[in-house]
């Protein structure tokens, strides 16, 4: 049977482990909102090309060696 010391305890448990859980979450939403402001328009794309001897797509055909 939960005694009144057992129960408290518990809820003590329960609080330090969200109250930690709560601090490492900050970091991350920072990062999210950096993902997101990112997203926005920072980002550089460079266009593939399809080698046309092996189907895979590479940046630059020149530097590309096929191992057929």
């Amino acid at each position: 049977m939960l005694s009144p010391m057992k129960i408290i305890l518990l809820i003590a448990v329960v609080g330090i482990v969200f109250f930690v859980a709560r601090q490492f979450r900050k970091p991350e939403s920072n990062r999210s909102e950096n993902a997101q402001n990112r997203k926005k328009g920072d980002e550089t794309a460079t266009e593939m090309v399809k080698c046309p001897d092996c189907g895979t797509f590479v940046s630059d055909l020149s530097e590309h060696n096929c191992h057929n």
